[in-house]
């Protein structure tokens, strides 16, 4: 099986992934979003643009927050934008985009293939 290594890496990668602020965890699988696109807003801010399908559950969204879903275009704070290739990179290949249940940005890694 060609992918398995890789597959392991992955999950491996996302079990121990920290936030680049608070070095705490950025949650698991469940909380990560693919994010292959982003624009850049006028006033420097950085959007993380959905590009993976996801099954809207509404059970899962608290207080009127919306699905997440395709081509949602999430607004990344400075704070929580990983840069640092000290901490392994990302091996998916993908941007990654962690939101917790409330809808709370956790962290956002582009696809830096380490």
């Amino acid at each position: 099986m060609q992918n398995g290594p890789r597959l392991q890496l992955c999950q491996d990668w996302m079990a121990n992934v920290k936030q680049p602020d608070t070095r705490i965890s950025c949650c698991g699988d469940g909380d990560a979003f693919v994010a292959d696109d982003f624009e850049v807003g006028p006033h420097g801010e950085f959007y993380a643009i959905i590009t993976g399908d996801y099954q809207v559950n509404k059970s899962d969204y608290h207080d009127g927050q919306k699905p997440i879903t395709r081509g949602a275009k999430i607004l990344i704070p400075p704070n929580k934008l990983n840069r640092a290739q000290e901490d392994g990179g990302n091996p998916s290949g993908h941007g990654v985009v962690f939101i917790s249940p409330t809808g709370e940005v956790l962290c956002y890694f582009g696809p830096t293939l380490s």
